[in-house]
């Protein structure tokens, strides 16, 4: 009993494990930034830009084949400094395949609320992802101020995949 235990701790291990960030300094160097410019911030990178430029940001699930059956996500910015600017398509409406590449027009989302994109996904037969399929969401952040730092980053409220033994594992 006690080693079926202790396989399915380590298996739920290695499996939270491919959905967390482990932060870590990289080297002693600390990141200088000159507080006359604008930077965004992605986990622990920064980006130089100005005042009008449009920022490109990626959110990518990095594991290996797996069926998403739902999934709830929370993107926020900093709307001091940051809009998002919706991609859209040649009638003048939101373009899904391009802000969800994989998932499409499957996703039920919410930009409406300041400084946080909400969205969701649910199918019965789930969407593949893999090493080529992994861009869960690409947004465009217009900066709208000439100097600071403004953080973009995604978390998940809710995630339930199948593994490559079709067996359903909850993450959150």
């Amino acid at each position: 009993y006690m080693r079926k235990f202790v396989s399915i701790l380590l298996t739920f291990l290695i499996v939270i494990s491919m959905f967390t960030a482990i932060p870590f300094a990289a080297s002693a160097e600390t990141v200088k930034l000159d507080p006359e410019k604008a930077y965004i911030q992605v986990g622990n990178q920064y980006f130089e830009v100005s005042k009008g430029d449009i920022f490109e940001y990626v959110y990518t699930l990095e594991y290996p084949d797996a069926k998403i059956g739902s999934l709830d996500l929370r993107i926020k910015y900093d709307s001091e400094g940051l809009d998002f600017v919706p991609t859209l398509d040649e009638y003048g409406d939101d373009d899904m395949t391009a802000m969800f590449p994989v998932l499409k027009d499957a996703v039920v989302y919410n930009f409406g609320v300041d400084g946080e994109i909400l969205f969701n996904y649910s199918h019965i037969k789930g969407k593949l992802f893999d090493s080529t399929r992994n861009a869960l969401f690409v947004g465009n952040f217009e900066v709208t101020a000439d100097k600071g730092v403004y953080a973009i980053n995604g978390r998940f409220e809710t995630l339930a995949y199948s593994n490559s033994d079709n067996e359903i594992v909850n993450i959150v």
